[in-house]
């Protein structure tokens, strides 16, 4: 069964993103967090399938930005933010933190919530099958293949800027070849 954690601090649009991913995917699994400390807590005790996060966590402005880091160093777990901070800025900052999506507040229907997160579930069931094909031990450099395409080294996520992770992902489509 799919998990998710949703982090937001604002009850009834908790409740509201809770209601739709179920209504999504009847029988999934979600939780709730309301504050950085619970959410950090939950991330590195559970392994979750797709995280659902807010930017700002109470009087904490940035708190989002900090649980993406604990995120990245625990699991490769795919983030959607959805936020009320303006898109034009955040969206860039959130992509260049290996998030997923971005979504601003009160400028998304439900239909496109649902779209990009039954997309990211896809593409989570897809990457772990890939993943149970192949034994990892044999698998030096790959590319994950969400949209982030985000490297990995034996295993591990490395963080690598947009422009050489492109050059990284030419590369692996030529393997083999002189380029």
């Amino acid at each position: 069964m799919a998990r998710v954690a949703v982090i937001e601090d604002d009850l009834p649009t908790s409740n509201q993103l809770k209601a739709w991913i179920e209504s999504a995917r009847p029988g999934i699994a979600v939780d709730q967090w309301f504050t950085r400390d619970d959410a950090e807590a939950a991330i590195a005790r559970e392994r979750y399938d797709l995280v659902v996060l807010d930017i700002e966590l109470g009087r904490e402005r940035h708190a989002g930005v900090a649980i993406i880091n604990a995120i990245n160093k625990k699991h490769a777990t795919p983030v959607l933010v959805v936020s009320a901070m303006p898109a034009t800025i955040y969206r860039s900052i959130m992509k260049a933190l290996d998030a997923w999506d971005y979504l601003q507040k009160a400028t998304f229907e439900e239909s496109d919530f649902i779209d990009t997160f039954l997309e990211i579930l896809r593409s989570v069931h897809e990457r772990r099958r890939g993943e149970e094909a192949v034994p990892a031990a044999t698998l030096e450099l790959s590319m994950d293949p969400l949209r982030q395409r985000s490297p990995m080294w034996r295993g591990q996520r490395i963080n690598l800027p947009l422009t050489a992770q492109r050059i990284l992902a030419a590369l692996l489509a030529r393997r083999g070849e002189v380029v």
